[in-house]
């Protein structure tokens, strides 16, 4: 089953009014490392729509590794006797089936060989 289907964690659960949750949602950087980001981004709004924090991860400049695209997670929060803090966050799962994310993939592809977007 899905985590958006399961009880939030009391950890997960943002900080954060609806609206900033959805500008953060769809606050996608060019250079990802997803394959399919418009289903990607699909997904960071459905987590907003929740009530989880979606934030995009800053694009690093490349390394010895190459190149660092960004990718998207949901915040967690640390409690203490002070109150909240952000401690970290989990990666998205997509909530579009297998057969769609391949469909947008062979899309992508085709109109990629025909010159009329990059791959």
């Amino acid at each position: 089953m899905h985590e958006l289907f399961r009880p939030m964690h009391r950890n997960a659960r943002s900080r954060n009014g609806l609206l900033s949750r959805l500008g953060a949602a769809v606050a996608r950087p060019w250079q990802t490392n997803y394959v399919c980001p418009s289903i990607m981004t699909v997904t960071a709004v459905a987590y907003a729509l929740r009530g989880y924090e979606p934030y995009w991860d800053a694009v690093r400049p490349p390394d010895a590794e190459g190149r660092r695209p960004s990718g998207v997670a949901y915040r967690v929060y640390s409690e203490t006797s002070d109150g909240r803090y952000p401690s970290g966050g989990v990666e998205l799962r997509a909530v579009a089936p297998r057969a769609l994310i391949l469909a947008e993939c062979r899309i992508r592809n085709a109109l990629a060989s025909r010159g009329w977007v990059s791959p």
